[in-house]
């Protein structure tokens, strides 16, 4: 809003001006970062815009200029943009409050105080300054927002729990997933089976879910069927990675190049054969001439009687 002399406008009118100029009619856009995009333009249009006032007209670049000049320096660190709750606990379900929702922290901090930081689109859990989880902000109430691998290290102890409990029920894994658990539960009976399945599964917590499942499959198509393959698998790609900079093209993605090869043509054979027949015949000229004047140059012995 712009200033009239010593006039300072209250934050309501403020608010106001800038939902009238920037949000009317409001924006449709797909997310956030859409938004932040559209109103960064918005606000550059806006520095080129003439005001009116009391002392005359002005241009808000140039008001703008002055504000900054006039300003004190930015602090050292970036502002937080969120709503922090210290010292929140963590109950013996792994879960903190925040919002009238509940969220999920690693299977080590549960029992312990902890910091959650929600901002517009997501809640983060701190542990001692570290982010220990990262969820996407609920804006239903009275929900439970769970991670599955926060409750990897309890499934080991619970296989069961990973066809009953609806944090893995409703986990979207690839298609090969599944299909490599059935094969472990065909081959090794289904508890057995079950239990090797929970230890790849327990590798997400050590590598990301691109590089187990190009493990799975890659056992899968070898007929690997074992949970013990896959960990050596997954180390084997995590080391080419680690090696080269880059993850290994998964299978299938690799292609031959076609090389096409054109028949010999045998007739050349021939004109080979022609040609070392009359080097030959060459060669044996030359080294007969060659003796020959070797011959005459040789000093002659005669002996008499």
């Amino acid at each position: 809003m712009p200033r009239r002399g010593n006039e300072k406008p209250d934050a309501e009118s403020t608010v106001k001006a800038v939902q009238r100029r920037f949000a009317t009619p409001v924006p449709c856009v797909t997310d956030l970062d859409e938004l932040n995009t559209l109103f960064r333009e918005r606000c550059e249009t806006e520095r080129g815009r003439t005001v009116q006032s009391l002392f005359g007209p002005f241009e808000i670049a140039t008001r703008f200029a002055e504000d900054q000049n006039a300003a004190a320096p930015l602090p050292g660190h970036r502002f937080d943009p969120c709503v922090i709750h210290p010292a929140v606990p963590v109950d013996k379900y792994q879960t903190v409050a925040f919002d009238t929702n509940r969220y999920s922290v690693p299977r080590p901090f549960a029992f312990q105080m902890v910091s959650v930081k929600g901002y517009i689109d997501r809640v983060v859990i701190v542990s001692q300054g570290q982010t220990v989880a990262t969820h996407l902000r609920s804006r239903e109430r009275n929900t439970m927002v769970l991670h599955p691998l926060h409750y990897l290290a309890t499934l080991g102890h619970k296989p069961g729990a990973l066809d009953s409990a609806a944090v893995f029920r409703d986990w979207k894994l690839p298609e090969g997933f599944a299909a490599f658990r059935a094969a472990l539960e065909e081959q090794h009976g289904r508890g057995t089976g079950s239990r090797q399945f929970v230890r790849i599964l327990q590798l997400l917590t050590e590598h990301p879910l691109e590089r187990i499942r190009d493990a799975v499959e890659a056992c899968r198509q070898a007929g690997l069927i074992a949970a013990e393959a896959v960990v050596r698998r997954a180390q084997v790609l995590a080391a080419i990675e680690a090696t080269t900079g880059h993850p290994p093209a998964p299978l299938g993605s690799v292609t031959v190049p076609q090389v096409h090869v054109p028949l010999p043509d045998l007739s050349r054979f021939d004109q080979l054969l022609r040609a070392t027949d009359s080097e030959d015949v060459t060669n044996s000229i030359s080294l007969t001439l060659s003796s020959d004047e070797s011959a005459l140059k040789s000093p002659v012995s005669v002996f008499f009687t």
